[in-house]
């Protein structure tokens, strides 16, 4: 975790193999650099004007660590959207559009307050983001009710992420939400997602929590069964029934 301008960044520094040279990867103000360490050059995906900060960055695992995850913050209603790169494109200089998906909308709910992001307009770099209009966010396999929705939305600006995690298949990616700010309440409020982002776009589960996660990771042999650890605990779960059961 790297402290950027006084904020956390979660998995701040990444490396990337399957390149001629080995890089890292980690946030440049709100974009993201790459460096190639033999030769000391860099590239950058440049983050549209929408993006208010990266709040978390990851790397999949499986393969050739090919996709990154970036969480951001956009500037006009502070939601939570996940951009993933294919990192073969950007390593070879190709602007390519990233998978964009709003995640304040997919934990929480819909609503006009998780409105899409307009990804309007281009950006120089040797690398950036692909524009056009944003896709309506309508088909995200959401459990209806499995949220309890009926309750009032959480607002977004008080949320973060403390740990994000891909498959190793790739395709599925874990978040754990929390709140920006637990000193300033009586309870720690914990929301765990598991999403697949690469071809169904859906929702596979979620699970409300009353303790902190630090970290959350895959079974690099079986995507539905993950662990977590936080302070004072380590457990082990499988993905059933739209949510996660804690084994014994």
């Amino acid at each position: 975790m790297q402290k950027l301008r006084g904020r956390e960044v979660r998995n701040s520094l990444v490396f990337l193999e399957g390149t001629e040279d080995p890089h890292i990867v980690y946030p440049v103000g709100k974009h993201i650099g790459i460096r190639n360490i033999n030769t000391n050059s860099m590239k950058f995906i440049r983050q549209p004007d929408e993006v208010k900060e990266i709040i978390s960055l990851t790397i999949s695992t499986g393969g050739m660590r090919r996709y990154l995850a970036s969480v951001e913050r956009q500037v006009h209603n502070n939601c939570l959207w996940v951009s993933i790169h294919d990192l073969k494109n950007v390593a070879a200089a190709q602007s390519k559009a990233p998978k964009t998906f709003n995640l304040s909308e997919i934990a929480f709910g819909s609503g006009s307050k998780y409105g899409a992001r307009n990804l309007g307009g281009g950006h120089g770099g040797e690398a950036h983001h692909g524009h056009g209009p944003a896709k309506p966010q309508q088909q995200l396999g959401l459990p209806v009710g499995l949220f309890g929705l009926e309750k009032e939305k959480p607002d977004p600006a008080q949320k973060t992420i403390a740990s994000l995690a891909f498959s190793q298949d790739n395709k599925h990616l874990a978040f754990v939400i929390t709140d920006m700010y637990p000193e300033l309440k009586n309870t720690i409020e914990t929301r765990v997602v598991i999403y697949e982002w690469h071809s169904k776009q859906k929702v596979m589960a979620v699970s409300d929590l009353d303790y902190a996660i630090n970290k959350i990771t895959f079974n690099p042999k079986d995507w539905q069964q993950l662990s977590t650890s936080g302070p004072g605990h380590w457990k082990i779960w499988r993905v059933q029934e739209g949510g996660l059961k804690q084994l014994p």
